[in-house]
C-alpha cells in the first residue's frame, strides 16, 4: 500500500480528487443497485398482497426508474473511471519516457529497447488498472457484505 501511495505522489495530479468524483458515482451505483429488488418485496407486499393497482403501477414506475438511473450512474461511473486511468498512464509513460531519454549509452547497448518498452508499458497498465478499478470494487464487495449482513440481522 506504501508503493501506491508513493505512486500517487508522484504521478502530480490531484488523484485522489478525481478518485472520489469517480468514487461517488461507484457508490450511488451500488445504493441503487442495493435498493432495485426491495422495490420486488414492495410491489409483492403493498400491491398484489392487497390488491392494489395503484400501489403496483406506483412502485413498478419507481422501479423502472431506479433501473434507468442505476444504468445511468454505471455509464458516468465507467466514463470517469477511464478517463481517469487514461490520464494517469499518460503522465507515466511521459515521465518514463523522459527518464529513459536521460540514460546513459551503455545502458541501451545492455538492454533491447522493445524488451524495456514492453515491460514499462505493461507495468503501467497494471498500475491503471489497480488504481481505478480493483482498490474501489473491493469497496463496492465490502458493502454489498455490509448491507447484506445487516438486511439479514432484522429477521
Amino acid at each position: 500500500m506504501k508503493d501506491i501511495i508513493k505512486l500517487i505522489k508522484y504521478t502530480d495530479i490531484s488523484y485522489m480528487k478525481r478518485q472520489i468524483g469517480c468514487m461517488i458515482f461507484l457508490l450511488l451505483n451500488t445504493v441503487l443497485t442495493l435498493v432495485y429488488p426491495s422495490c420486488i418485496s414492495v410491489i409483492v407486499d403493498q400491491g398484489v398482497a392487497k390488491g392494489s393497482i395503484e400501489d403496483i403501477i406506483k412502485y413498478s414506475i419507481l422501479m423502472f426508474v431506479l433501473g434507468i438511473l442505476i444504468m445511468i450512474t454505471n455509464y458516468v461511473q465507467q466514463i470517469k473511471y477511464a478517463k481517469l486511468g487514461r490520464e494517469i498512464c499518460e503522465i507515466l509513460r511521459n515521465r518514463m519516457f523522459e527518464k529513459l531519454c536521460k540514460t546513459n549509452y551503455k545502458f541501451w547497448c545492455e538492454n533491447r529497447v522493445g524488451d524495456i518498452i514492453t515491460i514499462l508499458d505493461t507495468d503501467v497498465s497494471l498500475v491503471e488498472k489497480i488504481l481505478t478499478s480493483i482498490i474501489f470494487y473491493i469497496l463496492v464487495e465490502l458493502l454489498w457484505y455490509y448491507f447484506y449482513v445487516m438486511s439479514k440481522r432484522d429477521f
